[in-house]
């Protein structure tokens, strides 16, 4: 529940939103989002910032610099132009001459309507008597809206992925790692996963853990961090290893001898190796086949969150 709130927050989403997602009707998801403001005060003013970073700069920086530029959010909320003289609200026919222009009183009407509405119905109701006089109403509060929703997020999720990158090089410099017979596979969301011969894997949890704080430090040092790494046969492997073994029964029960179902499963099975095959269903088999060798797949999960 805690984690949805958060995202929630995060994601710029509403009490509605928030309480459908745990279960909660919209005041109570009001009152916990309340509630979460006033024990921590400096994250509401963050989200403040940052989204009046967005309205000034039209972007937003990460924690270590990079920037998410956000034009939307220097949108006015309302573009009003007058479909009769093909000239909106900031047409200015002399640039130099402010002071000579003749303002045009229907835009400046609604202008000042739009800005005391208190619904969307309110809204439509002006758009429409605005059309029926020529003034054609371009809403950007949407627009508005997401991108300010993006300041926030960019800023958290973008932060973490700029830490990642930064832990991915550290790691793909790292000797220590190299020599250990390591290797980077890829990255999943906040996971950075390495393949290393299973004798060396401890080793190389810990020198990952090392990588990753190191690289982290160097932008946000006076924050507390941590990094969480297990050791699978294969990343996902709980549901996977269900799969395959599932297949491989129903294989038996074809008919197929064990061997035969084992290399029809390596066969069928081409995102992983027959060593990794070997691991999940190897115990079924009468003798280990000569061209197996064992290796683990190592998987760090950063908190950068």
């Amino acid at each position: 529940m805690a984690k949805s709130i958060l995202l929630g927050i995060e994601y710029g989403r509403g009490a509605a939103s928030v309480g459908e997602q745990i279960g909660k009707s919209k005041d109570e998801a009001q009152e916990i989002i309340d509630k979460f403001f006033k024990a921590f005060p400096a994250v509401h003013k963050w989200i403040n910032a940052s989204i009046n970073d967005a309205r000034i700069k039209g972007y937003v920086e990460d924690v270590a610099g990079r920037r998410r530029r956000l034009p939307d959010a220097q949108l006015d909320k309302y573009v009003l132009k007058d479909i009769n003289s093909n000239k909106d609200s900031n047409f200015n026919p002399f640039l130099i001459c402010s002071d000579r222009i003749v303002e045009n009183k229907r835009l400046s009407y609604y202008k000042d309507k739009l800005s005391k509405i208190r619904s969307r119905k309110e809204y439509e109701n002006i758009q429409n008597q605005a059309l029926s006089e020529g003034i054609e109403i371009h809403d950007n509060t949407g627009f508005i809206a997401q991108a300010e929703r993006q300041a926030v997020n960019s800023r958290i999720q973008g932060g973490a992925a700029t830490l990642t990158k930064l832990a991915l090089i550290t790691i793909a410099k790292d000797k220590r790692l190299k020599d250990l017979g390591a290797f980077l596979i890829n990255t999943v969301h906040d996971e950075i996963l390495m393949e290393v011969p299973i004798e060396n894997s401890k080793k190389a949890e810990k020198l990952l853990v090392e990588d990753m704080l190191t690289s982290a430090k160097k932008y946000v040092y006076n924050v507390p961090m941590s990094a969480d790494t297990y050791n699978v046969n294969c990343w996902y492997c709980d549901e996977y290893f269900s799969i395959v073994e599932d297949e491989f029964k129903k294989l038996i029960d074809k008919g197929l001898s064990p061997l035969e179902a084992f290399n029809e499963e390596c066969s069928s099975r081409t995102e992983s190796t027959r060593s990794q095959i070997y691991e999940i269903i190897g115990k079924y088999l009468p003798q280990k086949p000569e061209d197996i060798t064992t290796v683990a797949s190592l998987t760090a999960i950063n908190n950068y969150d």
